[in-house]
């Protein structure tokens, strides 16, 4: 739903407070400037609008490096492309992976192929059986942001970060 975020998105006036605290709570000093409280799990992945839980101050100004990794899974969870719990692990656990994988094509969908012979349908589709070998299964795990915290579309079935480890 377009603007849902902007509708829930508490004021400054009410998160002030607990941007300090959070602050201290995680041994931040500086300015609170140098800080944007920014929600681990964001409002358009289904994440508590004021639960300080889910608040956290990140280091840096807005935007910052998880923005586009938030829209992208966002856009995939709306096209159908991802269950949105499994964005919202992502978003949660390995967003720094994922951001380090799509770096220059986080705005682009991650179904894109990694590679020639690499599957073209959306990750919710994606198994072992798409992939001829274990190289290939794990080019597209790790061009994805899998790793052992972060099972994309359960290719890694013993979260060791190695996928299809069945295939040649």
């Amino acid at each position: 739903m377009s603007g849902y975020s902007e509708s829930v998105r508490p004021t400054e006036h009410i998160t002030a407070k607990e941007k300090l605290a959070s602050m201290a709570a995680y041994g931040d000093s500086g300015s609170p400037s140098d800080f944007e409280y920014d929600h681990l799990v964001s409002l358009e992945l289904g994440g508590a609008a004021n639960d300080p839980r889910n608040l956290w101050p990140e280091p840096g100004s807005s935007p910052n490096p998880k923005d586009p990794v938030e829209n992208a899974l966002h856009r995939l969870v709306c096209s159908g492309q991802m269950p949105l719990a499994q964005a919202q692990k992502i978003i949660a656990t390995g967003w720094i992976a994922y951001y380090r994988s799509h770096q220059q094509s986080a705005q682009a969908s991650p179904s894109t192929p990694a590679s020639s012979g690499a599957p073209d349908k959306p990750i919710s589709e994606i198994n072992c059986s798409d992939f001829a070998t274990h190289a290939a299964a794990q080019q597209w795990f790790d061009h994805h942001g899998g790793s052992a915290r972060n099972d994309v579309a359960g290719l890694d079935g013993d979260h060791d970060g190695l996928a299809c480890e069945s295939l040649p």
